[in-house]
């Protein structure tokens, strides 16, 4: 009688055990496959973000090399009319010289 107890309890913790077992498993693989989810997720996200950015910083770079371009070509036109400007008044003076010269 305490040995048919003894073994019922027996049985019954092993397959408390079992059910435990099974039932931390069905967990655990749940929550790898949420992690798993959630790991893509965040890893198409990222790609999406750095790819946005790269995008962002592609245009950046080109209006920045635009922006030179013209600075550069804005500053060719300034070089080109000061010097201008300066030949001009040089030949003025020179022109006004030789006419006191002449006087």
């Amino acid at each position: 009688d305490a040995r048919e107890d003894a073994n019922r309890i027996r049985s019954d913790a092993a397959t408390q055990a079992d059910t435990l077992i099974t039932e931390a498993r069905n967990e655990a693989e749940r929550l790898q496959t949420e992690t798993i989810a959630e790991a893509e997720r965040l890893q198409t996200e990222t790609a999406a973000e750095a790819e946005r950015i790269r995008t962002e910083a592609a245009e950046t770079l080109t209006e920045a090399n635009e922006a030179a371009a013209r600075a550069r070509a804005d500053a060719r036109e300034d070089a080109n009319r000061i010097r201008s400007d300066a030949a001009t008044q040089a030949d003025t003076l020179i022109t006004e010289a030789r006419n006191e010269a002449e006087r």
